[in-house]
């Protein structure tokens, strides 16, 4: 870059008016690169707005398919929840009641039911 310099000023001291020119020329140069510059960066710029217009299209169209499916899920595993539920009865689930020492406690129970009954007076109008 030091060198680029010390030419340029050397340049210029030797020929005033030519480097005048030259720098002149070097700037016009310079402007139609970076104008070409704008304009490939504003015909990117909306390559891209495209590009990223399609690519969110997609990704919400996928989005809204995992939900579809998470519903469509929900309700086969409510489905089969309620399918299997309707196949279960009392005999399936164990609770840990002896049938023996119940059947024994309802005897009893039947039976106090009875003598209670016995010791009520009826009247008679």
């Amino acid at each position: 870059m030091k060198n680029n310099e010390s030419m340029l000023r050397l340049a210029a001291l030797l020929d005033k008016a030519k480097s005048k020119r030259q720098i002149n020329d070097d700037i016009k140069q310079l402007e139609k690169i970076v104008s070409t510059l704008r304009l490939t960066a504003v015909l990117a710029k909306s390559t891209s707005r495209q590009q990223l217009n399609q690519i969110i299209r997609q990704l919400e169209g996928q989005v809204n398919q995992i939900k579809l499916q998470a519903r469509l899920d929900k309700k086969t595993l409510n489905a089969n929840i309620n399918k299997t539920l309707s196949e279960v009865s009392f005999r399936d689930i164990e609770l840990g009641i002896n049938e023996g020492a119940m059947k024994l406690k309802a005897q009893k129970v039947i039976s106090d039911i009875r003598k209670s009954i016995q010791n009520i007076p009826i009247s008679v109008n």
